[in-house]
């Protein structure tokens, strides 16, 4: 539990140092996500699932072999369990269920202040319930979307001392997923040579362009060979998925729509990572006892949650009026951040057909939940 208590004294630290702005509401991932984890062990208890799922297996065991040390992608979460699993109390693999919550309790924290310490994102819990399960897996995704946030709020700023510090946090993203951090780094590059050239005569922008330059040539100078190595791996996965490979990859997907012309099925997978799984599906699946792999629970937390998203969709389109004022009202860390979660969206239609886990939607749905309280909350403001 060590790891995980030094997780959740740097959270409270950030929670008391912003307590009196944030109120309890930013600590209500906490108790929402422990409802769900004993949900989980109520059903694991009975039965129906194994403890640990899918890639959650992995990660345990090559924590045990402690066959990741070779490799880049995945480093840090594969040395989180590590930690666990070796230096600490393991408890039959319960801290590994609640790592994330403490950092998907500090991703809301940092939503929160990102987005000029707006309250009603601290209900994100709520409108997105799936976003705390995902907690009590042990996934490296609430990691990914926190550390991207971190990277880009540090990044963004005027302080020389926070601007290095991001650079840290890129560099742990960077353990954690590659192209994400590759993303990441290119669009803060971008802001930096669109806003600050604007004022080129200005000395702080012209210093701040230069720190941010000298990060980028000292990252891509210390992970050069992992860097080439990921893009060539990239490159020929593209490749190989749009040529030859093609065929096999639908099939692997199992996706009935992709009749082998990429435009064509990138639209189609783009509409399918919107809006897929449907309500109805999920819940003509609970009927029937579930999903085998990820129980009855999990469906039912996901039914809700597309229930809900659905309400969010209906609502964005209703007032989509007020979405240009919206947009033109972000300044550039709100901008950067709801693009870098955005980019799930392309990416996952165009790799993966759109046929990926509800984990993997769940930024596309933050940034669907965010338009939605700014639109609230700036009709109500036009209303007084």
């Amino acid at each position: 539990m060590t790891i995980l208590l030094i997780i959740c004294i740097i959270y409270i630290y950030f929670f008391v140092k912003n307590y009196k702005k944030a109120g309890l509401r930013a600590l209500l991932v906490i108790p929402i996500s422990l409802f769900f984890l004993t949900l989980f062990i109520m059903e694991f208890s009975l039965g129906n699932l194994d403890f640990f799922i899918s890639d959650e297996m992995l990660y345990v065991e090559e924590a045990i072999s402690g066959s990741f040390w070779g490799e880049i992608d995945r480093f840090l979460w594969h040395l989180l369990n590590y930690i666990i699993l070796n230096y600490d109390i393991y408890m039959n693999g319960l801290p590994l269920k609640l790592i994330n919550i403490p950092i998907a309790a500090g991703l809301m924290l940092l939503l929160w202040k990102t987005f000029d310490s707006n309250k009603l994102i601290l209900y994100l819990p709520i409108f997105i319930p799936y976003f705390c399960y995902v907690c009590i897996f042990n996934f490296r995704d609430v990691a990914i979307w926190f550390f991207t946030l971190l990277t880009i709020y540090c990044l963004l700023k005027d302080s020389i001392k926070q601007k290095l510090l991001g650079f840290v946090y890129l560099a742990l993203l960077f353990l954690l997923r590659p192209f994400a951090a590759m993303l990441v780094l290119l669009l803060v590059l971008h802001t930096y040579l669109w806003f600050s050239l604007k004022g080129f005569s200005k000395k702080r922008n012209l210093k701040a362009l230069g720190v941010i330059l000298l990060i980028v040539l000292a990252f891509g100078t210390y992970f050069y060979p992992v860097i080439e190595q990921k893009t060539a791996s990239y490159i020929y996965w593209f490749q190989y998925t749009t040529g030859e490979g093609q065929e096999q990859h639908i099939l692997n997907r199992n996706v009935d729509f992709a009749s082998g012309n990429r435009l064509k099925d990138f639209a189609i997978s783009s509409v399918a990572y919107v809006a897929t799984p449907f309500p109805h599906s999920i819940f003509i699946r609970l009927l029937n006892g579930g999903t085998q792999q990820w129980g009855v629970i999990d469906d039912l937390i996901r039914f809700c949650n597309q229930l809900i998203y659905y309400c969010l969709l209906i609502y964005l389109f209703y007032n989509m009026r007020y979405l240009k004022t919206i947009l033109k009202s972000l300044n550039k860390v709100q901008a950067i951040v709801i693009i870098a979660f955005l980019s799930y969206w392309p990416i996952y239609s165009f790799h993966l057909y759109g046929a990926v886990h509800q984990r993997l939607k769940l930024p596309f749905q933050i940034v669907v939940f965010l338009f939605a309280i700014l639109i609230f909350q700036y009709k109500r403001k036009i209303a007084r």
